[in-house]
């Protein structure tokens, strides 16, 4: 198998030949890449298999699954502290 770069990536990835295992730094890109694309698949027949006993999802659950997801999402806290312009 060969691999295309763009000459700049190919220039940019010879520069740091010494310190970059190119052929581990693809195989690991696309274990994760495929493992994705696995889940992607996984998913898609999960929710064809829920269609075809339930029926297809209407726009109003997918709008408020879509509201539910929004408040589920939780956000880190900020470690800066409020400063006061007094």
């Amino acid at each position: 198998m060969q691999v295309y770069l763009p000459d700049e990536l190919y220039d940019q990835v010879k520069k740091q030949a010494s310190r970059l295992n190119v052929s581990g730094v693809l195989q690991e890109a696309l274990v994760q890449r495929l493992a994705e694309l696995e889940r992607r698949d996984a998913l898609a027949a999960a929710v064809a298999s829920y269609e075809d006993e339930f029926g297809s999802f209407t726009e109003e659950e997918l709008k408020r699954q879509a509201e539910e997801d929004k408040r589920a999402v939780t956000r880190p806290k900020s470690n800066k502290k409020a400063i006061s312009a007094a």
